[in-house]
């Protein structure tokens, strides 16, 4: 996915409001911008997903679970 300077604006200030109703933070790598526009992929695609037949597509919808997770588990596994 590709955005546009004015729309990755938007979400970066977005994250930056996000970010300061947190008052704090568990890890330190909750407070990367990454991490949380990562967890925002997830939870937008896993919605997506829910919505699809549970009956078709199983293996698909699997991986596509597991892929779409996966960003936000390597940042958070790959931070001291």
């Amino acid at each position: 996915m590709r955005f546009e300077a004015k729309e990755w604006r938007s979400i970066s200030s977005e994250v930056r409001g996000r970010r300061q109703e947190m008052a704090e933070y568990i890890f330190p790598f909750e407070k990367l911008d990454v991490w949380q526009l990562s967890v925002d992929l997830a939870e937008t695609v896993l919605g997506m997903l829910e919505k699809l037949p549970q009956n078709r597509h199983i293996r698909l919808i699997s991986q596509m679970e597991s892929a779409v997770t996966s960003p936000a588990q390597n940042i958070a596994g790959s931070t001291p």
